[in-house]
């Protein structure tokens, strides 16, 4: 019980480590589908050629969540812990 219960507290950190690591390599790249030529970020919105369907909020909360679910994934169902 007590492995089981660290393995969840690490589950967060994890979680973040990763999320930091990830948004930090995208952003160093600046993706032009989240920036616009100035390296600003590009607005929200669609028909235009300066606004992204993908702003980097969006993106963001996708990423944070895709971790997170990978991370249970892992720790939960690949190694046996419950």
């Amino acid at each position: 019980m007590f492995n089981n219960l660290i393995s969840r507290e690490a589950l967060s950190i994890v979680s973040i480590f990763i999320f930091i690591m990830l948004f930090g390599i995208i952003n160093a790249f600046r993706p032009s589908i989240i920036y616009n030529k100035d390296l600003s970020f590009r607005r929200f919105g669609i028909g235009y050629k300066n606004k992204t369907v993908v702003p980097i909020w969006l993106f963001a909360i996708i990423l944070a969540i895709l971790i997170y679910v990978g991370v249970i994934y892992i720790f939960e169902y690949k190694t046996g812990l419950e």
